[in-house]
């Protein structure tokens, strides 16, 4: 059964390129109004601009519990 055709049929270029734009917007989107974040972007020497493909998302930090126990 598909629930949505226009998502679940996508080539897979399409899907990916569909993800990186999504990525870029949440990316852009937290550095600029959540300050925990904009710092965890800096301290990793990252910013939003240098995702230029999916694999860069592994020059990004990852957030755990502790983290945000922390940040907050």
């Amino acid at each position: 059964m598909i629930w949505n055709k226009e998502y679940e049929c996508m080539d897979r270029k399409s899907l990916e390129d569909l993800q990186l734009k999504r990525l870029k917007e949440v990316a852009h989107r937290v550095f600029e109004r959540l300050l925990f974040y904009k710092r965890k972007f800096e301290e990793s020497h990252v910013h939003p601009d240098d995702i230029k493909s999916l694999e860069d998302l592994r020059k990004f930090p990852f957030t755990r519990k502790s983290d945000l126990r922390e940040g907050y």
